[in-house]
């Protein structure tokens, strides 16, 4: 049975699944991540099994796909080996220039079991077996085939010739010709096995046949030209008409996929809530709290740095129970800045708030702080990063504000440079990014969160400092407060998802 593998962004799942069913129900074995994963597999393993096992690779065209990281990676493993790749236009892109090459499948502007057709003959094409779709409801003619097309191009209708108007017909008439003379044939040939004559008219209606069927392969080819033809001027067309027609940013009807994700494979999206750019956490599910391993790694680099009593505090990390976040919210694409808290003009985050003040400004906002949940998997993802980037964290890349070469610490980094002593701006250090598009979710300063430390005298903070070296500034660093506020201590806040956030 063929493999089929399906890479896509996040995104597009609903159509993904659509595909999918399409093609299973023509027979295809079908390999997609939403599916195909066991429970307890590492994603990536699960990623590489999928791709060396599949026969072709269908690649789903659209702005998210062309930006994410793990679909290049996809498709570009089976180019690297020879495997077939086709790619499905949903979306108007930019296009990796190998792809560009590649002879895709318009899913966009035409109805999907006509562009299911044309995916079939694709396939065929590539020397990929499956069953034959049932016919297109609508008759239409079938032009969705070729290099990618520039963004956003505007349909053409062609005037077809009355040349090829009349190609199917001529065709018919061909077919009709010679069924009809083999016909008189076979009858010659039965009742008339020994007449002479009988034998030389035979003869010379095997040679009209033959004549026939040279003639009809003639009239195919010319259709074929005609096609051809037809289908560059029609792409011709489509390209002048988008270089004199002006540009337009035309919204897309395309719901965008808020959960339950399975990996950090996500698009960032964000919007602007009364001035505050805040980005969108979706739907899923993680382990909360450290790996052991995560633990262990965690406390002997501390032990390095500081005072083995000093680093038992990291142990409460450990945790492991799932937690399930059951509906999208966003969370501030920034720690709250003095600017924005009107404390002065300051880019730098906001600190010596309270937990209280802090609540009370997001209320303000008609938001809140963060759970100590919803703030972990803001920073983790469901694949449970170490780091808000990714499990690793070389020093020689700047990444996060923690105690560096500038600190006074005798406990600091001294190998590391972030290019401040104390506070950096909130929106200063690119690379601090975590999986959703939120900053700074290590190091800079604390975070306060709305759940109660386990002495139930203090809010639980959440992700390392300024004055903490890189093995306390992970995704899993909690703390109670040691004081009501300190120049350390700062804050973001989140609002809940509500249809029509997204819509222009």
């Amino acid at each position: 049975m063929t493999r089929i593998f399906i890479s896509y962004s996040r995104t597009d799942e609903m159509f993904a699944r659509q595909v999918a069913t399409a093609l299973s129900d023509l027979g295809a074995d079908i390999w997609i991540d939403i599916e195909d994963i066991p429970a307890g597999m590492k994603w990536s393993s699960a990623i590489q099994q999928g791709l060396d096992t599949a026969d072709a690779l269908i690649v789903i065209i659209t702005p998210e796909a062309m930006s994410s990281r793990n679909v290049e990676d996809e498709w570009q493993y089976f180019l690297d080996h020879n495997k077939p790749v086709i790619p499905i236009f949903l979306r108007p892109a930019k296009i990796h220039f190998q792809l560009n090459r590649i002879q895709w499948v318009d899913f966009r502007d035409q109805s999907f079991d006509v562009a299911l057709m044309d995916l079939y003959h694709e396939f065929k094409r590539n020397g990929i077996t499956i069953s034959r779709p049932p016919n297109p409801k609508v008759d239409a003619p079938s032009h969705s085939h070729g290099h990618a097309p520039p963004p956003a191009p505007k349909p053409v209708q062609q005037q077809q010739s009355t040349q090829t108007n009349r190609l199917p017909m001529i065709i018919g008439g061909v077919v009709v010709g010679l069924i009809l003379l083999g016909v008189i044939g076979m009858s010659l040939l039965s009742n008339n096995n020994n007449d002479p004559d009988a034998q030389n008219t035979l003869v010379a209606q095997e040679n009209r046949i033959a004549s026939l069927e040279a003639q009809t392969q003639a009239v195919a080819d010319l259709v074929e030209q005609q096609e051809t033809l037809m289908f560059i001027s029609t792409l011709t067309a489509e390209a002048l008409a988008s270089a004199t027609e002006p540009a337009t940013n035309t919204p897309t009807d395309v719901p965008i996929y808020l959960g339950p994700v399975t990996n950090n494979d996500w698009t960032p999206y964000e919007r602007d809530f009364d001035g505050v750019t805040m980005v969108l956490v979706p739907s899923g599910e993680f382990t909360f709290g450290a790996s052991q391993a995560q633990l262990d790694a965690n406390i002997a680099v501390c032990q390095e740095k500081l005072n083995e009593a000093s680093c038992e505090a990291l142990r409460d990390e450990l945790n492991g129970r799932i937690v399930t976040i059951d509906e999208p919210y966003w969370i501030d694409k920034y720690e709250v800045s003095q600017a924005q808290y009107g404390s002065s003009s300051s880019d730098n985050p906001q600190v010596d708030v309270t937990s209280e003040q802090a609540q009370a400004f997001c209320q303000a906002r008609d938001a809140s702080l963060p759970s100590e949940a919803q703030w972990e998997f803001a920073a983790k993802g469901p694949e449970g990063w170490r780091y808000p980037w990714g499990d690793t964290w070389d020093l020689s890349i700047v990444r996060s504000n923690i105690c560096d070469a500038n600190c006074t610490e005798n406990w600091r980094e001294a190998d590391y440079d972030d290019g401040y002593a104390r506070l950096s701006p909130v929106n200063e250090i690119h690379g601090s990014e975590s999986w959703i598009g939120a900053w700074n979710m290590v190091g800079n300063v604390w975070e306060w969160t709305s759940d109660v430390y386990s002495d139930e005298t203090t809010n639980v903070l959440r992700g390392g400092a300024w004055t903490w070296i890189q093995a306390e500034s992970t995704t899993t660093s909690r703390a109670a407060g040691i004081a009501a506020t300190t120049s350390f201590y700062g804050f973001r806040c989140v609002r809940p998802y509500s249809d029509g956030d997204l819509n222009p």
